[in-house]
């Protein structure tokens, strides 16, 4: 598990769009915690590749409009929320995450440049 931050602006500078770089610049960074699927090694002067699964920590996502369903989530220890729908048993990592409400969201997953 790894806490990582997008940089809007950085994302974007491949790209040389003054537009979309300009509304970049009105974001702000955040946070995500993710989950490590598997880290391909770079060629020499690229960036890693991780293939990773994004984790939620407010909790089990309710139904959206993007089609995720709380069935396709994994709870993780120490959760304290109320039985999953499908009545997984929680993932049990060691050390032990410090959130006490945290999911795996099963669909959730993409490839990341790490530099």
């Amino acid at each position: 598990y790894f806490v990582f931050e997008l940089d809007p602006v950085a994302s974007i500078a491949p790209f040389e769009d003054p537009i979309a770089t300009k509304a970049c610049e009105e974001m702000r960074n955040k946070q995500y915690l993710a989950c490590v699927i598997e880290v391909r090694i770079p060629v020499v002067n690229h960036p890693f590749a991780l293939d990773i699964m994004l984790v939620s920590t407010r909790g089990m996502v309710p139904g959206n409009e993007d089609g995720m369903l709380p069935e396709m989530s994994c709870p993780i220890l120490p959760n304290d929320s109320s039985p999953h729908p499908l009545d997984r048993q929680a993932v049990d990592c060691t050390p032990p995450l410090p959130w006490p409400n945290c999911f795996h969201l099963t669909l959730a997953r993409t490839t990341v440049r790490v530099q």
